[in-house]
């Protein structure tokens, strides 16, 4: 089982701002075994942003 933290300084009023944010700034990663692969969040179909 693989788990994703996300960074503790970091807070969000809203899911849709996480999901805003993540989607320009890469997912926090410790995997070293692809040290140029970084992961960002699509956005939703349908999603308008704020």
């Amino acid at each position: 089982e693989q788990r994703v933290y996300l960074e503790a300084d970091v807070t969000f009023p809203s899911l849709s701002a996480l999901v805003e944010h993540y989607h320009i700034n890469p997912l926090p990663s410790s995997n070293n075994s692809m040290p140029n692969y970084s992961l960002c969040l699509h956005i939703p179909f349908g999603y308008v942003p704020p």
